[in-house]
């Protein structure tokens, strides 16, 4: 049996959550609404619905929580002041820890993770470093039937393409193996590496980088 992979969501790192938010106003237009804190981790997000199943991300440390004695999640550990940028991409498995058995890169283990009632497993490289540099997906499972979509306020945004390119576009394909298609997501062999995701808006198109 093949385990299903699909797109689940886009995260943007920033060294604030104000920049962040700043940034995506900036181009969509929008404040985005806020998400809560991951108490274990010591970072708080803001969240967009993209479409029915997908979504946008902005994440940061909270510096009003505490920091864990552990590298936290997303390199934010690592960014410094790095502008907000597409810092990586997430896949929602029905059986993560058959997954991650049977992809390369260092992804770590998965952990139980929760915000509010939400409840989840996600991957976490034990050094914060993400696979990769983040190229390669961070691999997500949520309880049967909750997806966080579902409560999100629909503004009329749609993700319509989301590409990777990479030098290592064919071995990140490959890794996730043939449980994951999804037309929106395409990888390109490229020697300098860059993650794009083309929305649509109420008022255009725009690229988030």
């Amino acid at each position: 049996m093949t385990t299903e992979l699909k797109l689940d969501h886009i995260a943007i790192g920033a060294s604030s959550l104000e920049e962040g938010a700043a940034y995506v106003k900036s181009l969509l237009g929008i404040d985005m609404p806020m998400g809560g804190d991951h108490l274990k981790m010591g970072t708080h997000n803001l969240l967009l619905r993209l479409g029915e199943d997908v979504y946008l991300e902005v994440i940061a440390i909270n510096p009003k929580l505490k920091p864990p004695s552990y590298a936290r999640w997303f390199s934010l550990d690592h960014r410094g002041n790095l502008s907000p940028s597409v810092s990586t991409w997430i896949v929602n498995s029905t059986d993560i820890e058959r997954s991650i058995a049977h992809m390369s890169g260092q992804l770590g283990p998965a952990i139980d993770m929760s915000r509010g009632e939400l409840e989840w497993k996600i991957t976490v490289p034990e050094d914060g470093y993400m696979p990769y540099d983040g190229y390669h997906p961070t691999v997500i499972e949520w309880p049967k039937a909750v997806h966080p979509v579902n409560n999100m306020q629909d503004f009329g945004m749609k993700l319509v393409k989301f590409t990777i390119e990479s030098p290592y576009a064919s071995d990140i394909q490959s890794s996730l193996g043939d449980g994951f298609i999804d037309d929106r997501v395409v990888f390109e062999e490229a020697k300098a590496q860059k993650m794009s995701a083309e929305i649509e808006t109420p008022n255009g198109t725009v690229v988030l980088y």
